[in-house]
C-alpha cells in the first residue's frame, strides 16, 4: 500500500461496558515508506508531497506564489524561479507550525536533508529540522535549529546530515516558532544524496 496518513480512535472495553469517550490519536504515517530522493519544490504555490500540517496558536501558513509575501518591504520570489515557496506567520510569541512528512527509507552513502530558508533583517523565528525514527506523535526531535535573521534579504541553503539514519525508515520535517510576528519562508526541501 502507498504511504498515507491514518487516524485512529481508542475506546476502552471492560466488564462494566464500553467507555462513552473516544481517545483520538494524532495522524500517523502508514503504508509503504517513500523512497529517496524526496523532494518538495512548492512549485506554483502548491505541494508535491502529502504533508501533515500541525499548528499551535493563531498561525497563518500556506504555499505562496512569487511576490505574494514581502520581507522588510521587499517582495519575495521563489528560490529557483518555479513560482512557489512556503510561508508562515504566527500572530504571537510561542505560536508554532510543524510540517511533517510521511515515512521515508533513507539510502545512500551521504544522505542529506536540505531546505532553502529566506533570511532578512528583523526575522526572528527559529526554524528546526525535525526527524522521527519511532513513527509516533511523540517521537519528533530537533536535529538542528537555525536563525532566519540576516543583514540582507535572500535565500540561504541550510542542511543536516542523515547518515545516522542510513538503512532506517524515518519521517522528516521542519518546525517554525514565533518569537514575535515576523514572516518565515522556506523553499525546495530535499532529502537526497549529497555529492
Amino acid at each position: 500500500d502507498e504511504a498515507t496518513w491514518a487516524n485512529f480512535r481508542v475506546k476502552t472495553f471492560s466488564v462494566a461496558g464500553v467507555s462513552a469517550k473516544n481517545v483520538t490519536h494524532t495522524k500517523i504515517s502508514v503504508g509503504k515508506p517513500l523512497t529517496m530522493p524526496f523532494k518538495e519544490p512548492f512549485s506554483n504555490g502548491g505541494t508535491k508531497q502529502n504533508w501533515l500540517r500541525m499548528t499551535y496558536g493563531n498561525v497563518n501558513a500556506a504555499p505562496l506564489v512569487d511576490g505574494q509575501a514581502t520581507a522588510a518591504e521587499i517582495p519575495v520570489y521563489s528560490q529557483n524561479g518555479d513560482n512557489g515557496y512556503y510561508g508562515f506567520n504566527g500572530q504571537g510569541a510561542g505560536y508554532m507550525l510543524r510540517m511533517l512528512s510521511l515515512k521515508i527509507s533513507v539510502t545512500g552513502k551521504n544522505p542529506t536533508l536540505s531546505l532553502w530558508v529566506y533570511k532578512y533583517p528583523g526575522a526572528d523565528n527559529p526554524l528546526d529540522f525535525m526527524v522521527n525514527e519511532e513513527g509516533s506523535s511523540d517521537g519528533w526531535k530537533s536535529m538542528k535549529t537555525i536563525s532566519q535573521a540576516a543583514s540582507q534579504n535572500g535565500w540561504v541553503r541550510e542542511e543536516v546530515s542523515l547518515k545516522n539514519y542510513i538503512g532506517k525508515t524515518i519521517q522528516i520535517g521542519w518546525m517554525q516558532t514565533t518569537k514575535y510576528t515576523s514572516l518565515g519562508m522556506v523553499d525546495n526541501l530535499s532529502a537526497d544524496e549529497k555529492y
